[in-house]
């Protein structure tokens, strides 16, 4: 259903209210016998001082009060009314004061001097104690013969609205006066759940934070005249004196606030009127700390919220009115014109309820629910404005859409332009990078077989070490690691070496130390590992630094020198150790910690001398397969895990352990990437 009609369905609900109204009391006004208790029948004096008594005051004379219907104003104090009532004798009178906001009331009826009936009730005592449960103080009195009871009347006030109308009636005019107010104000109230309920909707569909603080402005309207018209104590707090008496100030002060909240939402006041902006919201700060005053039980705090809402409330009605209009013709914001009929509506409302209190109006079906008609005809209107002010919203969202389409559409045909010129780029720089791709691979694996060239062929490997093996798998297409076989007379020399980095540069590394190692054993005849070291080392750092500029680039070592007729094993390391294991257990030979290459604090290597035996395995490698991650966890493989594979794999032939080696690695790598070259080395006794 649309918000529009949803709307009409409203305002129509409030012509229903009107009507009914009209014909509730058009239709009893000649049936329904009620004598007011106005001017010139009653006689007051006012107490501001709490002093008179009832002794006192019966043969006092008062003055007559004058006004349409007793109204002083908010006055902290007691008054005291004296007049009479008449009916047949014996009938039973029930007197009415209607306001049920009054603190303190007692009523003394007699004759000719002698007190025959006196009650005593008020809003600080529980509604049960009340001689007629019903919203507004009644008192039953009993007409004598004679047909007169004279009536002494005292109310007693602590700040709030002191305005007394006074009527006598019959039981049965009684019940129909209520039944037709009844059903009116279930109309009225009626109304505002469905206001509410409306707004609600509303709210979830939007999510406008505006139409929250408008929901909570109804809520807080609907429990306001609860409590003004006496139903709040009659139903919710009839138990609770002290909520029965706080409750008004409180409820006004709240919903005063959350429309102030709402008004400055609504009309956008922070950013097309922030002056203004400013202006409501500290008076919506004022009205937050009134709402606290109000609760306080305090005497001088409670009267000042009343004074004070009323005030704030008066210069509200002062302001809203002309910042709307303001609003509407000034800035051409179309949204504030419902608002502002709203306003206006309620104005009216309120001007003709005061007149009513003051008793300058007369009491009439329209000036007695002036104050409810105004408030309808307000929601309604605010409702007409929030659905009129979404509508505007949609209207210039589907403006900007529009605009945003054009130019979505603009940038799209300028971005595919712009796609074809960078694809027709990307697509050169594609066929760059492929032609230099392929020139790189090209280089690589021509270095490759450079590498592939220095390194032992296999038939060489197996004549020198027939019962030797090696286990060699690059990280990348060239390495860093390398292994090393060279013979001189008798002797067979092997190494394994793990140069400075891996790929391209590691591989350019090992191509200068293994040049070195050939130099140590053909041009200066070294034929003791530590002594070939050292030379190496020196030959490793004059290449490196014969281009002028500092490199710190060199190898990680395991040398060793084999007399195959003797099986006497030279060795000499340079951080890679030597594994020998002998009858299942392993023997460490450790390494000088230093590398080849430049370094600070440098020593001459040392060399270990090793008696092999038969059925001993020897084991030089590089750091590639302990530092490998894989497995369940993706961790490391380790140097003791290596350890313990060697010594389970020793007893085997050279076939049999590299490929359970081989095995192994590939296995605990599995999908993870290869972090480094591994090359392992083993040979047989």
């Amino acid at each position: 259903m649309c918000l529009r009609k949803i709307c009409l369905i409203s305002a129509r609900t409030l012509l229903v209210f009107l009507a009914c109204l009209s014909c509730a009391y058009a239709g009893n006004a000649t049936r329904i016998p009620e004598a007011d208790v106005q001017a010139g029948d009653i006689q007051y004096v006012i107490d501001k001082g709490r002093v008179l008594t009832l002794d006192s005051l019966r043969n006092r004379e008062m003055e007559p009060y004058d006004k349409l219907v007793p109204n002083f104003g908010f006055m902290d104090g007691a008054v005291w009314f004296r007049f009479t009532v008449t009916g047949q004798p014996g009938e039973v009178r029930i007197l009415e004061l209607k306001n049920p906001n009054l603190d303190l009331v007692d009523v003394f009826a007699g004759t000719h001097g002698k007190i025959l009936q006196q009650y005593h009730t008020g809003d600080l005592f529980p509604f049960i104690q009340r001689p007629v449960q019903h919203r507004f103080f009644q008192f039953p009195l009993y007409i004598p013969d004679g047909g007169r009871l004279n009536v002494l009347l005292r109310v007693d006030n602590h700040g709030d609205q002191f305005f007394i109308p006074i009527a006598h009636w019959t039981k049965e005019a009684l019940a129909r006066r209520d039944y037709n107010e009844q059903f009116a104000l279930g109309i009225y109230y009626g109304l505002l759940i469905f206001v509410l309920l409306l707004n609600l909707f509303i709210y979830l569909i939007i999510g406008e934070r505006a139409n929250l603080y408008y929901i909570l402005y109804v809520f807080g309207l609907f429990m306001l005249q609860f409590a003004l018209g006496g139903h709040g104590v009659e139903y919710l707090w009839n138990n609770n004196p002290y909520v029965a008496q706080h409750a008004a100030p409180f409820l006004a002060s709240a919903t005063v606030l959350f429309l102030i909240i709402f008004a400055v939402r609504f009309l956008n006041m922070h950013n097309i009127m922030p002056r203004f902006g400013r202006i409501f919201t500290s008076i919506g700060w004022l009205i937050f700390v009134n709402c606290f005053l109000a609760l306080l039980p305090m005497a001088w705090t409670y009267k000042l919220s009343i004074l004070s809402i009323n005030l704030l409330t008066f210069i509200l009605n002062l302001t809203i009115i002309p910042v709307t209009v303001y609003a509407m013709i000034k800035l051409k914001y179309k949204p504030a014109r419902f608002f502002l009929v709203a306003f206006v509506a309620l104005s009216i409302g309120v001007f003709a309820f005061i007149l009513r209190n003051a008793g300058i109006a007369p009491s009439h079906v329209l000036t007695d629910f002036s104050l409810q008609i105004g408030s309808a005809l307000e929601v309604i209107l605010l409702s007409f404005a929030i659905v009129d002010k979404f509508k505007m919203f949609k209207n210039e969202a589907l403006l900007r859409l529009e605009e945003m389409n054009r130019l979505k559409s603009e940038q799209n045909i300028l971005l595919e332009q712009q796609v074809k010129e960078r694809t027709n780029e990307i697509n050169q720089q594609k066929e760059e990078l492929a032609d230099k791709n392929k020139e790189i691979l090209d280089s690589i694996a021509y270095a490759k077989r450079i590498q592939e060239a220095i390194l032992p062929p296999d038939d060489a490997l197996t004549s020198q070490l027939p019962n030797g093996f090696v286990y060699y798998q690059p990280k990348d297409i060239v390495a860093g690691d390398f292994y090393w076989v060279e013979k001189l007379g008798d002797q067979i020399m092997f190494a394994v070496a793990d140069c400075t980095g891996h790929g391209v540069p590691g591989a350019m590394v090992s191509v200068v130390c293994h040049n070195a190692l050939n130099r140590a054993v053909r041009e200066f005849r070294l034929t003791d590992p530590a002594a070939m070291l050292d030379q190496v080392r020196g030959i490793v750092t004059e290449s490196f630094e014969t281009g002028g500029r500092e490199v710190n680039d060199g190898m990680d070592i395991a040398l060793c020198i084999l007399d195959p007729h003797t099986r006497k094993l030279h060795y000499a390391g340079a951080n890679n150790p030597l594994y020998l294991v002998r009858n299942g257990k392993l023997h460490e030979y450790k390494p000088d910690k230093q590398p080849v290459g430049k370094y600070v604090d440098r020593k001459p290597f040392v060399s270990h001398l090793i008696e092999c035996l038969p059925g001993d395995s020897v084991y030089i490698f590089s750091d590639g397969f302990p530092d490998q991650f894989g497995g369940p966890k993706g961790k490391k493989f380790k140097y003791g895990a290596f350890k313990k594979l060697l010594m389970e794999i020793s007893a085997d032939d050279s076939v049999t352990q590299r490929h359970v080696l081989e095995k192994t690695f590939v296995n605990w790598k599995g999908d993870l990437p290869q972090v480094d070259d591994v090359c392992v080395m083993g040979l047989i006794f």
